[in-house]
């Protein structure tokens, strides 16, 4: 099932209002919570990824896989506090299909019931027979009634665990039935939440594989969100590498020209977005503001002047040098796309700890920084280090700036206060 979310967010820098189409945050699946798995007992031994193999058993486009440690507990999996509680006072069999190197036995619990007993753990109906491809696993819950809230899924419950080293475990469909084959009452999790990626020019990495959804490696004020979508580029692959995706629905491009999209990468490189498929020409179009950090989550804007009407397809370059001097593949995390009315809405705003208030952000003539402490001198330089905007001898804790002459683009503040220190932001001339 492939979901598209249309909806209305509320995207603030103090007074500032947008509206916004939210194309993918990647966070439409249940939170998976990694427990007992030795060196890897981190989110990261779960990823979202292309199905290895599909097959009439399972031709799902995505499924989950999970790294099982070789160190870990016979216990080893997840645990899932679910956003509606799994009722299983009539329908008793839960269905999971699953891909295994290695025969073993497979354990699944709930928990938080409201009967008692409130948890129950078990083994499947049916033993695993299949090595190598998928194969579906039912646990019958006969005893339990009522609702619960929790589930727990262990996939290689040997006990003790003889592996000598990691191996790689693929689940899909947890699905609540009636009958132990019959269709299902409910879809806990089919992990196929996400827009359909295509990868494009990645060399030796032109797969699927090359993109994966995992957890968040940096959470900050910048990107809170618990997943992201991984890109492993390819040393060897064009300029243009990336992905395109025919969207569920086509993204508007009428009113709302701003495309923004949230980024974390281990070097400064240009950025493309690229629209196509609409009744006016395709358009592809650098990032407004070059990218200014790296390891570190920064908001990327395309402003689309040029669009209007709908665009069926998307297409996404986030490493575009050329030529490509890579010697190695690197990794690309991106989240967040989203179409707005204005400019960036992710930029952070102040550094880390300060009190400084920057606002309107997007601002279009005057800008105003409040909460200012012991502050001498402002200024004001464009991404490229040129001072623009000076002010000096500051003796109030708030200041305005005329910054209508400025042209459209990101702009970094500095703040130097009188014992030394300095506080800085960023903001957005539209």
């Amino acid at each position: 099932m492939k979901r598209f979310l249309l909806s209305l967010c509320i995207l603030c820098a103090m007074t500032f209002v947008s509206k916004a189409q939210v194309i993918e945050n990647f966070e439409n699946f249940i939170k998976v919570n990694t427990m007992a798995n030795g060196h890897q007992d981190v989110p990261g031994a779960f990823k979202i990824v292309a199905n290895p193999l599909k097959s009439d058993a399972n031709n799902s486009d995505h499924v989950m896989m999970f790294t099982r440690v070789y160190d870990g507990n016979p216990w080893a999996g997840f645990w899932s506090a679910l956003s509606v509680p799994v009722d299983l006072t009539t329908d008793k069999y839960i269905r999971v299909k699953v891909l295994k190197p290695r025969i073993s036995p497979l354990h699944f619990k709930v928990e938080g019931g409201t009967s008692v007993p409130s948890s129950f753990e078990i083994n499947p109906v049916n033993e695993q027979t299949k090595t190598g491809e998928w194969e579906t696993i039912v646990f019958y819950f006969e005893n339990a009634t009522g609702t619960y809230p929790t589930i727990v899924f262990m996939p290689d419950f040997e006990d003790p665990v003889t592996l000598t080293e990691d191996i790689v475990i693929y689940f899909d469909d947890i699905e609540v039935c009636n009958t132990a084959d019959g269709p299902a009452t409910r879809v806990i999790e089919d992990f196929e939440g996400a827009i359909p990626i295509h990868t494009m020019a990645n060399g030796h990495l032109d797969v699927p594989e090359a993109f994966a959804i995992v957890a968040n490696p940096l959470q900050d004020d910048v990107n809170g969100s618990d997943r992201v979508m991984k890109f492993t580029r390819a040393f060897d692959g064009n300029p243009w590498a990336g992905f395109w995706c025919i969207l569920p629905e086509p993204i508007d491009m009428t009113t709302n020209k701003y495309m923004h999209v949230k980024v974390l990468k281990p070097r400064i490189s240009p950025l493309h977005f690229k629209v196509e498929g609409g009744s006016t020409q395709n358009i592809e179009i650098s990032s407004m503001q070059p990218q200014t950090v790296t390891n570190a989550w920064e908001d990327i804007v395309f402003y689309f002047e040029n669009a209007t009407g709908t665009y069926p397809t998307i297409v996404f370059m986030p490493d575009f040098e050329d030529p490509v001097t890579l010697t190695e593949d690197i990794i690309i995390y991106f989240d967040d796309i989203e179409l707005t009315e204005s400019g960036p809405t992710g930029v952070r705003n102040v550094s880390a700890g300060s009190g400084m208030v920057i606002y309107p952000n997007p601002v279009k003539t005057t800008l105003t920084l409040d909460n200012l402490q012991n502050a001498n001198r402002i200024v004001i330089s464009n991404v490229i280090g040129q001072q623009v905007i000076t002010k000096n001898d500051l003796r109030e804790s708030r200041v305005t700036l005329d910054v209508s002459s400025l042209s459209r683009g990101i702009y970094l503040i500095s703040v130097y206060r009188q014992d030394g220190k300095t506080e800085t932001g960023k903001f957005m001339k539209e």
